[in-house]
């Protein structure tokens, strides 16, 4: 079987490495590290995935395909976490979401954007959100 989807590839990925995870509640090392990027393209590429590096894009082409409040978030996010003081206290040096209001989660509850940096950021992991807006 060949692959047809291309990866979408940028040595930038190294750069996301954070320091810590929580398994079942406990503070564990972290696990994303750039190995497992690297392996994973190996395996997709050995697979006949083409890749295809990284460029950038015209917001007209980005808001073709993405919500507008998306891209504006992302534009902004490591600024507004860093405004909080998230990376001195509690000590969190990379924007991570902290809620993911996942379907189930939401069940019979009305979508809404939450309020706090940490939820929000979890807020566009998942497709329900994009109604949140």
């Amino acid at each position: 079987m060949t692959l047809s989807i291309p990866v979408v590839w940028s040595d930038a990925h190294r750069l996301h490495q954070p320091e810590a995870a929580v398994w079942v509640g406990v503070s564990i090392a972290g696990d994303e590290l750039p190995q497992r990027a690297i392996a994973i393209r190996a395996a997709l590429e050995s697979a006949g995935a083409p890749v295809v590096h990284v460029a950038a894009h015209p917001d007209d082409m980005l808001l073709a395909v993405h919500d507008p409040e998306l891209l504006a978030f992302l534009r902004g996010a490591w600024e507004a976490w860093a405004a909080t003081g998230l990376p001195d206290d509690p000590g969190q040096p990379d924007v991570v979401g902290y809620m993911f209001p996942t379907p189930g989660f939401l069940a019979g509850l009305e979508p809404k954007m939450p309020n706090a940096l940490s939820a929000r950021t979890g807020a566009y992991c998942f497709d329900t959100m994009t109604a949140v807006g």
